[in-house]
């Protein structure tokens, strides 16, 4: 329940409309009881009835109140079941909004995981388990607690005919909800984690294995490969078939208790009868309403029986939407306004030698470094380290400005502006990508920092200018223009620091140069942290670093 509790913090909003599901959902059942029951009891009494005519002895019956009470408990579970699937839907649809929101926003807020999955796997996941999350109210909530409303029901039902089955059947009731929910869930924890944990490497394994296909076949692997799928796939499905016969055992169970609960009934009550203590039709009445109490149980196995993959879910969000160090390995603390200072930096990846050992540097507005060194070397990983983006697992960073508590410590916020080395340029306009690096941006301060990247006259040429559509995929722009348009952005932002790593990617050697000299007028109050492959991709700096010596 530990795992689960952040992520039954958004219910809280939405308690409202929470309540008026479950009353709805309880409504349904509620109407269905009272259907069946009263049904019986008045088909039981026109028999009866109609047999006490047939011996010529006088009796009535009023078929009217019964009749319209039938037809009041099939409209009303019709309506109810009706307004209970719009209003559940829709506030589990608004839950996972908010579930997905507060991820989100949690992820964020935490630097990159270094050891994160790839991107397309980490999103599949993600989604995968915020959706399992809608089991805690549309399934396991909200029909655990009208289940045992109905427990309460049905011992109710139970004293009409005496205390003592009334005290049995609220003892069987009680014991199969404990059965089909804690139990199961207990049993199946096991199973269905293994399951969650495995699925995602098969659904990778598939997908590769569909790109390559080709080269498989060429090879002659396909078959191997496809029996290698196989033995996986059945691997993952042992635990499933264990949780789905647990499953089945509990909806047979619920079967099983409902027919027990019936006999009881039935033998009591013909004790009941013979005795004068009940009439024939009221027995029938409530034989056929414990049918109606059992239906509430039906669709808990199914729901429990995942409890462990909706836990698994949670427990891997908590991990991804959690701090990946502790916070005193970074401080941001205000300091001289400009400088960033990284002091004995340590970092390395899992199951690899350290990328970045004992790495220190002060850089300022009067001093501006380049690190250079080989692919592999660490550039990109100190860059990220610098902008607030990863943490160290050793060493101190010291920031211009400290951020606010109420937005996220990475980035712009810790006074850093940074140009990776893989940028997007999202589907919109021209100015609408140059205006992510400063919303408030002046026409004039635009045009200024287009000509620092020698992209001004090309834009001028350009019959929409600044509100030409560009396309998410570039498709407007050749690779040393949309690399402009990146690093245009991220001298726009109004930020003390500069990190641009390898600015200069896919841009020719003249356009390089000319951008170099215009760079140091324009950053001439800034501090400018460069990295690439060598020194002549760097722009004008006052000392280099070498990386990987």
């Amino acid at each position: 329940m530990r795992e689960l509790w952040p992520w039954l913090q958004p219910l809280k909003p939405h308690t409202g409309r929470l309540l008026l599901g479950a009353v709805l959902m309880l409504t349904t059942l509620l109407a269905g009881i009272g259907l069946l029951g009263l049904s019986g009891w008045f088909l039981t009494s026109a028999a009866v009835t109609g047999a006490l005519l047939a011996q010529g002895i006088q009796a009535t019956l009023n078929i009217y109140t019964p009749g319209g009470g039938i037809r009041f408990f099939a409209l009303a579970r019709t309506v109810a079941r009706y307004f209970e699937r719009v209003v559940n839907h829709d506030t589990v649809l608004r839950l996972l909004a908010d579930l997905r929101t507060l991820l989100f926003n949690a992820i964020t807020r935490y630097p990159i995981n270094a050891a994160a999955p790839h991107s397309s796997r980490r999103l599949s996941r993600l989604t995968h388990d915020i959706d399992a999350l809608d089991n805690l109210y549309l399934r396991l909530a909200a029909p655990a607690a009208v289940a045992l409303v109905t427990t309460l029901i049905a011992a109710g039902l139970g004293l009409l005919i005496s205390t003592a089955t009334a005290v049995l059947l609220l003892c069987l009731f009680a014991a199969l909800l404990v059965c089909v929910t804690v139990l199961l869930a207990r049993i199946n924890l096991k199973y269905t984690q293994q399951r969650i944990d495995r699925i995602e490497e098969l659904r990778l394994d598939i997908i590769s294995t569909l790109d390559a296909h080709k080269e498989l076949a060429a090879a002659g692997l396909m078959t191997s490969r496809g029996r290698m799928l196989l033995r996986d796939d059945a691997a993952i499905m042992a635990p499933q078939l264990r949780a789905d016969r647990n499953t089945a055992v509990a909806q047979g169970l619920v079967t099983a208790a409902v027919q027990v609960a019936m006999i009881i009934v039935l033998i009591n009550g013909l004790f009941a009868v013979q005795s004068g203590q009940l009439s024939g039709p009221a027995l029938v009445l409530v034989i056929l309403a414990l049918l109606g109490v059992g239906e509430a149980y039906t669709a808990l196995p199914p729901a429990f029986g995942a409890w462990g993959a909706t836990v698994g879910s949670a427990r891997r969000l908590n991990r991804e939407s959690g701090p990946q160090v502790a916070p005193d390995k970074v401080d941001t603390t205000h300091v001289q306004a400009g400088t960033l200072e990284l002091t004995n930096i340590g970092f390395h990846y899992p199951g690899q030698p350290p990328t970045v050992a004992g790495l220190s540097f002060s850089a300022n507005e009067q001093h501006s470094i380049g690190l250079v060194g080989r692919s592999g070397a660490g550039k990109s990983t100190v860059a990220r380290i610098a902008a607030g983006l990863l943490k160290p697992q050793s060493g101190v960073v010291t920031f211009p400005v400290t951020p606010d508590p109420d937005n996220l410590a990475v980035g712009i916020n810790l006074g850093v502006s940074y140009l990776a080395q893989r940028t997007q340029l999202f589907n919109m306009t021209l100015l609408d990508n140059l205006l992510i690096g400063d919303a408030g941006a002046s026409a004039e301060k635009i045009w200024k920092v287009l000509e620092v990247v020698e992209l001004a006259a090309t834009v001028n040429r350009w019959s929409n200018g600044l509100l030409t559509w560009i396309g998410g995929n570039d498709h407007q722009l050749s690779g040393g223009e949309a690399r402009r348009v990146a690093l245009a952005r991220a001298l726009l932002a109004d930020a003390p620091v500069i990190i641009l790593d390898e600015p200069f990617t896919g841009v020719d050697n003249n356009m390089a140069n000319r951008i170099k000299q215009r760079l140091p007028g324009y950053l001439a109050q800034r501090t400018l942290i460069a990295l690439a492959h060598d020194e002549e991709a760097l722009p004008r700096v006052d000392q280099v670093i070498t990386l990987g010596t």
